[in-house]
């Protein structure tokens, strides 16, 4: 959960109005795929000495670069080198923490069958506060429809996969050993113990 931050706002007569907010936090991560590797290692093997003014394409002599440094101090120089090249090259990507905990939802979901599950959420929701018996058919009828939904939707993403299985095999293949990982395991004892 993100902290909160109390905000005191006073009004007329001795009041005081008291907010909380949920404070957002940001990340932010290096997005290596996308990098410009090629950029990098000419940055680094072209770094110029800002202090000496030196022309921005001249390569660097790391020995003479090192010279008469303490080992601590080497590490820190090549370091600067390397995490400037990164900033430079590679690009970044923020992210509020508090979407990036939430689940993603399946490959499968379409927009009816979100709506349908949202549905019967609320409607469960409903029945747990009402306890009464015709919300809890409201809810059975809207559970039902969920279902096939889910169905629907799972079937058609089988079809469009297997449909396109010869032009974007990884997506096949991916969506297949999703479904395979659980079973192997299964495989391998029943095969062992009955030999």
């Amino acid at each position: 959960m993100s902290p909160l931050v109390k905000v005191t706002i006073p009004l007329l007569h001795g009041q005081q109005l008291v907010i909380c907010k949920e404070l957002v936090t940001r990340t932010v991560k290096y997005c290596y795929n996308k990098g410009d590797f090629d950029g990098m290692r000419k940055l680094i093997a072209t770094s110029s000495y800002r202090q000496s003014r030196l022309c921005c394409n001249s390569i660097v002599d790391w020995d003479v670069k090192l010279n008469e440094l303490t080992l601590e101090e080497m590490w820190i120089k090549i370091k600067d080198n390397i995490l400037e090249a990164v900033r430079k090259c590679i690009p970044v990507i923020t992210y509020n923490d508090k979407k990036a905990s939430r689940r993603r939802k399946p490959v499968w979901m379409n927009d009816r069958a979100m709506a349908a599950f949202r549905k019967k959420k609320k409607a469960y929701d409903w029945y747990l506060r009402s306890k009464e018996g015709k919300d809890y058919v409201e809810y059975v009828k809207l559970r039902n429809t969920a279902k096939s939904e889910v169905r629907n939707a799972v079937r058609n993403y089988e079809k469009d996969i297997a449909s396109k299985a010869k032009k974007n095999p990884k997506a096949f293949y991916r969506y297949v050993n999703g479904k395979i990982k659980g079973r192997t395991e299964f495989i391998k004892h029943t095969c062992s113990l009955n030999g």
